[in-house]
């Protein structure tokens, strides 16, 4: 049998005749030389010391074999009797579902009440959880379509089926026959189940068609090439205790090792007169007795009596190291999981100035990839059924799906989250980005959110003026519906009992270019010699031209007083704005001095 040095330059050898032989673009290589060469392996070797040498370095005897695979009562077991692996399976999906979502489109929480009262979110939970344990789950839609559950489903978005109630099965209660298997290359259910059997406690099992069912899916698994794998597994794919079984059960053993440990912490040992003459005479009776005497002598004199020639001492077991051991199969189990140490076990943060926020961010990072991997297509699928039947005015297209924060602020970062996104609303609205109306609704349309968003129809048109919405105008200088003079022009008017919203960004067009500065000047006409006005005539300006009549008690001073005005705040909005609801509020016509710069300036 060759050594490894014969080994080595066969090897070499072969290379060599491969370089020799290196075919031009197009031409066939000898596989017999191909063969030769793939069995080169990279490595180093030392035949000095036997590092990398077969035979002499044991690590060279490694290799990969096949994992045990977890059967589900093993799994069942697993999450009923082990604390940690059930924290591991529950810990994510609960908090992936606990405070829900919110839906655009969807302003009066509608769609989010019936999924509340068809609880969605405990049976997606369910399933998330299920997943993570056995490596798949079934939640069974149950339609008021008259037709068995084996039935094909097809959803009439003119005449909307209503959704009576859901059913989550583990992949545990699952059959997966091969002939219920889609072999249709061209299908889009290629190798996938037509039909699912349900395993029932009581009674006979039942089938279910694709097109009523969520299926949630775990890992994928190499069924490609990986031997043995059975139908279950191909499908499902597997579950996150499958593959950090070995970290967890290695934890597992060395805790309880630990607590052995424990318990031989300190041992007593027992120099007995005669002890040997008593061994060899088998009197084993007399050594027990005189040990139990000594340990009855420790609980109830508190002492030991021992003869002359008698001897009790106790030794201590050391644990130094074993915290450290601990620690790190805890991080192995941490990464297996990727759930951080500081979370998964409820450790603090370790270090000087650690406060752990950036273990909880990672961990609520995997949160939201879980959410958007497993739960925002059927969230959205059920928003689209449920909406054809609660709102069947709005498009589905309208719709989207928010998740609400997993991460809980305390009151101090909340008050100040809302203060930024006041200070940023009120930039969008002083720059006319957005009105004050899609603002409220944006932030105040149900529960707190400070995302913003807008429908196509609101953002394909031209934002709202902010100056002349607060003065009730739209951007024609045309008064808006429904708005009074004294009141906010953004928060609607009550006629006949109902409130009548003013205007959006949709319901506005876009405003004349009007250099406030140049308006307000008094100009030269043809009726006037160097600025000065003609006997008869009247000057472009003058308040001759806005005559005060019924509701209007606007003076000469007044509106002299808004000039100065508009030209010292030209150049800032914030104060201009101010001085022009100051001058409303004082009973200034302002509709009407804005019409007459605006005739002055030939708008």
């Amino acid at each position: 049998m060759p050594n490894e040095l014969e080994v080595i330059q066969a090897e070499q050898a072969a290379v060599a005749k491969a370089m020799q032989r290196r075919p031009s673009l197009g031409a066939r290589v000898d596989e017999g030389i191909l063969r030769e060469v793939y069995l080169h392996n990279d490595s180093f070797r030392n035949f000095v010391t036997g590092s990398g040498v077969r035979g002499k370095d044991r690590t060279t005897a490694n290799q990969v074999t096949p994992p045990y695979m977890l059967t589900y009562p093993e799994l069942s077991a697993f999450y009923i009797g082990d604390g940690l692996g059930k924290r591991i399976v529950k810990m994510l999906a609960d908090d992936a579902t606990r405070n829900g979502w919110d839906i655009d489109g969807d302003p009066d929480g509608k769609i989010v009440k019936q999924m509340d009262r068809l609880k969605v979110r405990k049976h997606f939970g369910e399933a998330l959880q299920w997943t993570r344990l056995f490596g798949g789950a079934l939640t069974i839609l149950l339609w008021d379509d008259g037709k068995p559950l084996s039935a094909p489903f097809k959803f009439d978005p003119e005449n909307p089926q209503k959704l009576l109630g859901l059913r989550t099965h583990s992949a545990a209660e699952i059959w997966i026959m091969p002939t219920d298997l889609d072999n249709d290359p061209e299908s889009v259910r290629y190798e996938l189940p037509t039909y699912f059997t349900v395993r029932r406690v009581y009674g006979p099992p039942y089938e279910v068609h694709w097109t009523r069912v969520v299926e949630w899916r775990g890992d994928p698994t190499p069924d490609r090439v990986y031997p043995g794998m059975d139908v279950y597994r191909r499908y499902w794919g597997f579950g996150v205790i499958q593959a950090a079984f070995d970290s967890l059960s290695n934890m597992g053993l060395s805790w309880n090792s630990i607590s052995n440990l424990m318990q031989e912490s300190v041992i007593g040992k027992y120099k007995i007169r005669n002890l040997k003459q008593l061994l060899l005479a088998k009197d084993y009776g007399a050594i027990e007795q005189r040990m139990a005497n000594i340990e009855l002598s420790k609980n109830y004199l508190h002492g030991v009596m021992l003869a002359e020639d008698e001897d009790y001492t106790r030794d201590k077991l050391e644990f130094a190291g074993v915290a450290d051991v601990v620690d790190r199969m805890m991080m192995r189990v941490s990464a297996d999981v990727n759930i951080p140490v500081s979370l998964l076990f409820g450790r603090g943060a370790a270090g000087m100035n650690a406060t752990g926020e950036g273990d909880a961010r990672q961990y609520y990072d995997s949160v939201e990839a879980l959410q958007g991997l497993y739960l925002r297509a059927p969230v959205e699928a059920l928003t689209m059924w449920i909406g054809a039947s609660v709102l069947p005015d709005v498009d589905p297209d309208e719709y989207a799906i928010k998740f609400r924060p997993v991460w809980s602020m305390n009151e101090k970062d909340a008050a100040d989250v809302r203060y930024k996104t006041s200070q940023a609303d009120s930039l969008d609205f002083i720059n006319g980005i957005l009105s004050a109306l899609e603002i409220r609704r944006n932030r105040y349309g149900g529960r707190y959110s400070n995302n913003t968003s807008l429908t196509a129809e609101e953002a394909s048109n031209p934002p709202p003026n902010p100056f002349f919405l607060q003065l009730g105008l739209d951007n024609e200088g045309e008064p808006i519906e429904g708005f009074a003079s004294g009141e906010d022009a953004n928060s609607g008017t009550t006629e006949g009992g109902q409130t009548t919203p003013h205007a959006t960004a949709s319901q506005t067009s876009a405003a004349p270019s009007v250099n406030l500065k140049e308006a307000t000047k008094t100009r030269s006409t043809p009726g006037s010699v160097g600025g000065k006005q003609k006997k008869g005539v009247t000057q472009p300006g003058a308040s001759a031209v806005h005559k005060p009549g019924r509701g209007n008690r606007t003076s000469n001073d007044s509106v002299d007083a808004l000039r100065k005005a508009l030209m010292d705040h030209q150049d800032d909005p914030d104060a201009l704005l101010v001085a022009l609801l100051a001058f409303r509020h004082d009973g200034g016509d302002l509709k009407g001095v804005l019409e007459t710069i605006l005739k002055e300036n030939g708008e």
